[in-house]
């Protein structure tokens, strides 16, 4: 549950979204790692638990596949394709601090960006490249993560 009102409240759009919900994309950067961090705290309480479970050895086969099923590869899934979620809003706050420090020179107005000096352009082009990159691979880590627990 957390991680879906994370995921939505960082959401974005255009690049005025981004510039305009930067606190959001921080405060989202900053709970995914909360969330990575209790992840990896929980799995290793259930770890520890599961360790000194006594159970017949018929039993224990049926368990550890219930386990990793259940457990194990859920969490080291997430723990996975977290660099590839937090590199789209890393790539969405550069965007955002590159506009706000170039402002004079960049004028968004709607989906339109018109840049006065070429050098800035370029440079914007770069960080909205690597951005669009980013958000694939967030893509393909949402993915990932829907069909693990849709279990398709």
């Amino acid at each position: 549950q957390p991680l879906a009102g994370l995921m939505q409240k960082g959401s974005f759009h255009s690049v005025s979204d981004v510039i305009q919900r930067r606190a959001d994309l921080a405060a989202v950067q900053t709970g995914l790692d909360e969330v990575g961090e209790k992840m990896t705290i929980e799995q290793g309480k259930a770890d520890a638990a599961r360790a000194k479970l006594k159970q017949p050895e018929d039993l224990k086969v049926v368990y550890d596949k219930a386990y990793d099923r259940t457990v194990s590869v859920p969490a080291n899934t997430f723990r996975e394709v977290l660099p590839q979620i937090k590199g789209t809003f890393s790539s969405g706050l550069k965007v955002a601090d590159y506009v706000d420090a170039h402002k004079s020179q960049i004028d968004i107005s709607g989906s339109t960006i018109t840049v006065k000096d070429p050098v800035v352009q370029t440079e914007l082009n770069k960080l909205l490249q690597e951005l669009n990159e980013q958000g694939k691979n967030a893509q393909q880590a949402q993915s990932k993560l829907q069909s693990l627990m849709t279990g398709r």
